[in-house]
């Protein structure tokens, strides 16, 4: 007997199905086994619940890291918010492509003083406006003293003057700011030709009236200007505000290189050493399609044979110096097996040769 009842303790088969004492039902044997079986302790549950919740931590984990790399890894979309951003930090780290857009030329004012005679009535205008301005003194007059002689007006700068004529241009604000852009010139998979509008940032306190309005008209205020744009490691650059360049590619010439695939990119990402060094076909142009030209360690075959070379390679470029004809080249990498370089107004596209 290995089981007692559990009303008044009187003890029983294992089989018995009711107590011979008080009469109370017993349990099956096997129901009480499988209710015990699928019974687990606390503890138990507990190391069973904190196994579950480092797995699904893990899975989560390892899902959100995938989500963020293929997040990170995928390519900018071509918007107008993104390209006015590119643009605004084109011209913020050139300043000398920015002064061409902050600064009004062809006013004639390299020399110091600016010394004009009588009948240059045009250009007296205007030194007078840059007068009020305050950016030049009153003239100093000087006249001959006989007949048909001319008077001479001499203006001088101010400090004013001095910092705002800058290589003989007047620089009317201290930066620009993107106002509008269209997209889809010239478009690529990895090039396009951006128009867009800029305001100044920053005016010079003494832009006003007259001078306000020649300015606008001579830096084309109100008018498209182009921009080009390439899709570099993912990321959206503007390269050139050279209108032929834009030109060229709104028209669809030039070469548009492949897209890097994924793979090549992060490739890039850890590449060392000298990527130009091996041979190279141009493909964009017929007539050069046989033209090999070829890189070594210190020696390049580039319209030259063997001919002494440097490089500095910088990220996704490489500068080719030969010291013999003091000359360079620029060419950009475009995966491991095509590179351009910009010729004139053409940019070539070149294929490596496999041995």
């Amino acid at each position: 007997m290995t089981r007692f009842c559990t009303q008044c303790g009187t003890p029983a088969d294992d089989d018995a199905r009711f107590c011979e004492d008080c009469g109370a039902a017993f349990k099956p044997v096997a129901q009480a086994a499988a209710v015990q079986a699928v019974t687990l302790s606390p503890a138990s549950t507990g190391r069973n619940s904190k196994r579950l919740a480092i797995a699904g931590a893990s899975v989560t984990a390892v899902l959100l890291a995938g989500g963020v790399a293929a997040y990170l890894l995928a390519d900018e979309q071509a918007t107008p918010e993104l390209f006015s951003q590119a643009i605004d930090h084109y011209y913020a780290t050139s300043p000398a492509a920015a002064a061409k857009l902050l600064c009004v030329g062809g006013l004639q004012l390299n020399g110091e003083p600016v010394v004009l005679n009588s009948f240059e009535s045009g250009r007296r205008g205007l030194m007078d406006e840059l007068v009020a301005a305050g950016l030049y003194q009153p003239p100093a007059v000087q006249g001959g003293g006989g007949f048909m002689s001319l008077e001479t007006y001499r203006y001088s700068r101010t400090e004013a003057g001095t910092r705002a004529v800058q290589n003989g241009r007047l620089c009317v604000a201290q930066g620009l700011r993107i106002k509008t852009v269209q997209l889809g010139h010239g478009q690529s998979g990895t090039q396009q030709v951006a128009l867009f509008r800029y305001e100044f940032k920053q005016p010079e306190a003494w832009l006003t009236g007259k001078l306000a309005a020649r300015a606008a008209r001579a830096l084309s205020l109100d008018e498209d200007h182009a921009a080009v744009m390439v899709l570099r490691d993912g990321k959206w650059i503007m390269t050139t505000d050279d209108p032929d360049v834009a030109s060229m590619r709104a028209a669809g010439r030039g070469a548009m290189a492949p897209q890097p695939s994924l793979l090549q990119r992060v490739k890039g990402w850890f590449r060392t050493g000298n990527p130009l060094i091996g041979k190279w076909r141009i493909t964009t142009i017929s007539w050069l399609h046989n033209g090999v030209i070829s890189f070594a360690a210190d020696q390049a075959s580039v319209g030259r044979p063997n001919e002494p070379v440097t490089y500095e390679v910088k990220g996704d470029t490489v500068v080719v110096r030969y010291t013999q004809r003091n000359a360079s080249d620029v060419f950009t990498i475009q995966d491991d097996d095509h590179i351009s370089i910009l010729a004139g107004n053409d940019s070539l596209l070149l294929e490596r040769v496999k041995e």
